[in-house]
């Protein structure tokens, strides 16, 4: 069974040649972003919240993501203003704050799939909840951290592969279905603003339709067939002729390696870099800071 993930997918459409560097070289940066590690923090603390309905609980698996060799890396604010375990935090509580009633709403948290899309090929992930809306029905939700809520924030999202790839596979789990009767398949997204001092939080919901959906997966598929004949070729091309793609939002991880050549390519590899054998599987890393 060949297994893919929307962050796998999506490291191919955005560069074949990153997905080679990541998913066939097996070659991964020794050290994360911070927005990575904000955005896995606060996933995992939010899971805690809708679970226990605890502060405390919350709180320490938000830290307990935070670790380099079993140590809680505190960062201080004045290290980095925005990302900081410290301020993390303070977004987290005053989240929590907004948002009293979220556990009593939560009918699950953090429902991990792995869904066969066809044949042969599985289709893995993790949806962050189903909540139970106003008016009763079911909407899975699907938390973003980011540094940029523009007026269009919510348009780009509604129309996002990996909500509406996760909306398809919540309906086939039938994660819509109240009491035996099947709702219109909804994904409440839920926005968390990253900045040093103001907190915002905004929400809103799209609604598909089966068939929509439907079409959605049909070219998640198209993209899979793209990913097969390339590993098949080895073509691998750069997504960029004038460097403006690598080097946007803080730049690619790989970036240091794309001009490297002999043994400055290796002196680089084996400083910043970590080549894991093919048994090792990573897993799926899809909690990450949305750069629009």
């Amino acid at each position: 069974m060949e297994q893919y993930s929307w962050s796998k997918i999506k490291c191919f459409a955005d560069c074949p040649m990153k997905y080679k560097k990541r998913y066939v070289d097996r070659i991964y940066p020794r050290k994360k972003s911070t927005a990575l590690c904000l955005g896995y923090c606060m996933s995992c603390g939010l899971n805690a919240y809708r679970k226990t309905g605890s502060l405390d609980a919350a709180q320490q698996e938000f830290m307990n993501g935070w670790k380099e060799d079993g140590q809680i890396l505190l960062l201080k604010k004045e290290d980095d203003p925005r990302r900081s375990v410290e301020r993390g935090l303070e977004i987290l509580y005053n989240y929590i704050e907004t948002y009293p009633d979220e556990p009593s709403r939560t009918v699950q948290s953090e429902i991990k799939f792995e869904h066969e899309v066809a044949n042969g090929i599985i289709f893995n992930g993790r949806i962050d909840g189903v909540l139970r809306l106003d008016d009763g029905s079911f909407a899975i939700i699907e938390d973003k951290t980011t540094s940029r809520l523009g007026d269009s924030y919510f348009v780009k999202m509604k129309g996002s592969s990996q909500v509406l790839w996760y909306m398809w596979v919540a309906n086939e789990l039938g994660l819509f279905n109240i009491d035996g009767h099947k709702q219109l398949p909804k994904c409440f997204i839920n926005a968390i603003y990253i900045h040093h001092e103001r907190d915002r939080f905004e929400r809103d919901i799209t609604m598909k339709t089966e068939k929509a959906l439907t079409m959605s997966m049909m070219n998640m598929l198209d993209w899979i067939r793209q990913i097969q004949v390339a590993e098949a070729t080895e073509l691998f091309p750069f997504n960029d002729v004038d460097n403006s793609i690598c080097t946007a939002y803080g730049g690619c991880e790989y970036l240091p390696l794309k001009y490297a050549t002999g043994r400055m390519y290796e002196r680089i590899l084996n400083s910043d870099f970590v080549i894991h054998e093919k048994s090792e599987d990573k897993g799926d890393e899809d909690v990450v800071e949305e750069a629009l």
